[in-house]
């Protein structure tokens, strides 16, 4: 209880962490070693996190199976957003994941299995000239796609269902859009 941690890779820093787990720890390296997680509660700027699931490799490439249960505050996670793209607003839900570390810290989502099914308010997207406003949305998301077809991209599927959209491209497009849904 009241914990802090941290993992140099990621710039976030954890604090009132709570970790309830079994770690079967191998220093010598002859076994992967595991940790079992009953459950960890955490938070890190103004977003909270918890996450029942195992941690294998631990002192290695660690391999995450984590189920989590998300109050995320978008730009605290901008550190993995390309500089052009600014994204605001909170995401609320749950999510599975199973990929490594290594595979996460660099982007590599591809990689790994991802679900996620999330409530997000006042989300608000720009990147060059263009902006999009969703004031309360869900989104369900899975990487990769389960159901690819020839006109989908393998790697994810999202589906985001909205109440309306205020959609702006530069000085020339402006629509507002009510109850969209993007996949």
């Amino acid at each position: 209880e009241d914990g802090e941690g941290a993992y140099k890779p990621l710039p976030y820093r954890l604090r009132d962490l709570e970790l309830d787990a079994d770690a079967l720890l191998d220093l010598n390296k002859k076994e992967p070693s595991t940790v079992t997680i009953r459950n960890l509660a955490a938070k890190t700027k103004d977003s909270r996190l918890s996450a029942t699931g195992t941690v294998n490799n631990l002192m290695g490439n660690m391999l995450l199976d984590l189920a989590l249960n998300l109050d995320a505050n978008l730009p605290d996670f901008a550190y993995f957003l390309p500089d052009s793209m600014t994204l605001l607003g909170r995401a609320k839900g749950s999510m599975k994941s199973k990929i490594s570390l290594a595979d996460l810290t660099e982007m590599r989502l591809h990689k790994g299995r991802i679900s996620a099914d999330l409530v997000l308010d006042d989300i608000r997207y720009e990147q060059d000239s263009m902006i999009a406003i969703l004031p309360h949305s869900t989104a369900k998301i899975q990487i990769p796609n389960a159901t690819p077809s020839r006109k989908s991209v393998n790697w994810a599927r999202a589906e985001i269902v909205s109440d309306k959209i205020d959609f702006v491209m530069g000085d020339a497009t402006h629509a507002m859009i009510d109850a969209p849904v993007l996949k």
